[in-house]
Order: structure tokens, then sequence, then C-alpha cells
């Protein structure tokens, strides 16, 4: 069988949101590529990549009966296998596929497509289902570079389809959800600046190069990130740590407590204009992220920061149970979500938030928003601007430099 070659990220951005069409002309001459209907009564869904978060929200729908599970895509047979094994316990026959370019080009009717690969598949995957006629949910980030996110979003766009950034921390229910509204209601006074906390990225030795198992296509999990050659750190879950393929804790859990301090300090559709870090790296360590972070972000009026670090440190800054979270600065006073516990001080006083009551998380907005047509661009635009927080953080620390930053065009100065 063939293999459709995916674009390199100097190619997605040199095509424009045309890549998608050029990957699955071939494929699709005997399939009309028709806009699928928003009000079916049962909304075909397809799945790219069933790992991890993907076969999370697999295994969730398939006890919709408002969605029926068409088909799935993943390099790993594993994954496919399990999904078509629990779908059939649900009385769904799902079709499983090795490439996404396959599935999307045979199934012309799926009306979204939930895309939960490897962070460096996301822009492509995500821009192929939007020049189809697909509604996406994408996992954050949105994509592994601003260039790439800001394509897509204006493929979304100009294409009118629903595209929902996933999972944010802003959407979950309880606390975080309360501080951030909070903060940006004037509970207070004006927020001069968040900080969001973390522990460290991990270490690992050295492990050798080996051949990727039987069920694991390498070449297509790699698609357009560099070909590198395969070790057992790398698959299934650990990519995450790798420049090539993810950004290390900042594009995997901070993106989620930048949604948040952003929105709290009213700018989640802008970006900083100044970023500084330092960061103390392992001194052996597989993994290419460093252990402890601090990065400023300057806005002009406002400031965030990220502190990345070990639990005793956190501690002593944020407190005794300090894991992650964010402290909202403001000219009346404090607060402090961590975990799942919120505290404002104002003063000498101090007290505890209740959290808000649990609302529509993100995967049930998807489908209301689908139902609705609603494009949800607005929040997709947050997200991506906290995935540009994670993207230029990442930048610094590499560097060593201060980076000036244009947030209207996009670009480093």
């Amino acid at each position: 069988m063939s293999r459709n070659r995916p674009l390199s990220r100097r190619q997605f951005l040199g095509t424009g949101s045309a890549l998608a069409c050029a990957s699955l002309a071939s494929a699709s001459k005997t399939h009309a590529i028709r806009r699928p209907e928003r009000n079916d009564a049962v909304l075909p869904i397809g799945f790219i990549g069933v790992g991890g978060m993907g076969r999370t929200h697999f295994n969730r729908l398939s006890r919709n009966p408002r969605v029926r599970l068409t088909a799935v895509a993943d390099p790993d047979e594993l994954h496919r296998a399990d999904a078509v094994r629990h779908s059939a316990t649900q009385g769904q026959f799902t079709r499983a596929y090795a490439d996404f370019r396959e599935m999307l080009a045979e199934h012309p009717e799926l009306a979204a497509v939930f895309v939960s690969t490897p962070d460096h598949w996301h822009a492509q995957a995500t821009m192929a289902c939007l020049e189809t006629g697909k509604d996406v949910y994408c996992e954050p980030p949105l994509a592994l570079t601003i260039s790439e996110g800001r394509a897509v979003l204006d493929a979304a766009r100009r294409l009118d389809r629903v595209l929902c950034v996933g999972g944010l921390q802003h959407g979950d229910p309880g606390a975080f959800r309360r501080a951030g509204e909070s903060a940006r209601l004037g509970e207070i006074g004006a927020v001069e600046k968040a900080v969001c906390f973390f522990g460290p990225n991990p270490q690992a030795a050295a492990v050798p190069e080996e051949e990727p198992p039987a069920h694991l296509d390498w070449e297509r999990y790699l698609g357009p990130a560099p070909w590198r050659p395969y070790h057992r750190l790398i698959h299934p879950y650990h990519f995450r740590y790798f420049q090539d393929f993810s950004g290390g804790v900042l594009t995997d859990r901070g993106v989620h407590l930048f949604n948040t301090a952003q929105r709290g300090l009213s700018k989640e559709h802008t970006s900083p204009v100044r970023v500084e870090a330092q960061g103390q790296w392992w001194e052996d360590n597989l993994y290419e992220f460093p252990k402890q972070a601090h990065i400023r972000y300057g806005y002009g009026d406002a400031a965030l920061e990220w502190v990345q670090d070990d639990g005793s440190a956190l501690a002593r800054r944020f407190g005794p149970d300090a894991r992650y979270g964010i402290q909202f600065i403001g000219s009346e006073g404090e607060i402090l979500v961590n975990g799942s516990s919120c505290t404002v001080r104002n003063g000498e006083s101090r007290r505890d938030f209740q959290p808000l009551e649990r609302g529509e998380d993100t995967v049930s907005t998807f489908f209301e928003a689908i139902r609705t047509h609603t494009p949800l661009t607005n929040e997709a635009e947050a997200a991506h601007r906290s995935a540009v927080l994670a993207h230029l953080g990442n930048a610094a620390l590499r560097s060593g430099k201060s980076l000036v930053y244009d947030p209207r065009n996009e670009q480093i100065l």
C-alpha cells in the first residue's frame, strides 16, 4: 500500500490551508466531499488518535446515543484494535485506519472529528479535517508553533467551521474557573500580575535505540517531525518531553493554567510584548526540557509569570499543599487557586471561595456549537494565545535571550 507523505512544517506554512486537499485528492475521486448536515439525528464522528485522551473521549462517547463512532485513525495497531473492540461492546461498528487521510477520504459523511494525536500532528490533522468539511475538537495545544496555530485559526474562520480546543482549565468546574472570573470582575481590584506554578519536567537516563514494535507504524507516527530512531520513551506518553513532538510541561500543563491566567488579566486575545526566562537544566537527561524554569511575560500594563520548580520550593512560595495553580495579585489583595482550593486575601482578611458548580464541559460545548452553528472562534483564539505563551517561553529558555514580541503580527522582533 502506498503511503501519503505528510507535509513538513515549511511546506505547511508555504501552501497555507490547501494542504489537506492536496493530500486527499487522489484518494477522494470516488467520494463527493459533502458538507455534513448539522442537525442529523445521530452525528457520525471520527477520531484521529485513540490513545490517551483520544481513548477517554472515544469510550465516553460510545455510550452517547446521539453519536455514531464511524471511524478511527491511529498509527498504533493496538490502539485501533482496542477502539474497535470497545465500540463493538456498545453495539457500534467502527472502521479503523493507520492513516487519517485515508479515513477522511473514505468517510465524507463525518460531521466532526476529534484530534488527539501527539502535538506535532495537531495542526496538519486539524487542517485536513477543516478543509474536508468537518468540525473539529482538538486537544491542546492547537499547534506546535505559533504560525501553525494562526494558520489553523484562519482556516476555521474562512471555512466557517466549529473549532473547539478542549480541556483547558478555564472550562473546568470549580476553583480555577472561580479564581479567573473573580479576578476579572475586580474582586482584588486592578489585577497587576498572575503567577502560574507547576512541578519540574522529568528526568530519564538514556535508553538504546531499537526497532519499532510491530504494532506501530513509526514513519506515520513521525509524520511532519524530523526522522529519528524509535525508542520506548517516546511512544505512547513521553513524546511530551521531546522538542520534535511537543513542548514539555509548558504545552502539556502550562496552556491550561495560562488560559485561566490570561482571562483573569483580560488578555486572552492578545500576547505579551516582552519575554524573559531562566532555566536550570538536568545534568544528564534524555528528555529535552529544563528541570526548573522562571519565565516573565510583560504586557506593558500587566505581567504574567511561570514558576516551575520542585515541591519544596513551590510550598515555600505558595503554601504547604502547592502542586499546581495560579496566584492573582491585585491592587487590593490576591487570589490563590491551588489544585482544588481557592483563597482570597484582602489586607488582613482571608476567606475561602466556594467552587463554582459544574458547568458544561468542553465536549458538551462542542456538540452544542455544532447543533447551533456557533463557530467558537473567540474561544479557539484564546486557546491559541495560551499556547503562544508556552511557545514563547520555550523559545526564551532555549535561546537564553530576552524576546521582544509583536502580538498583532505574531512575530518575535
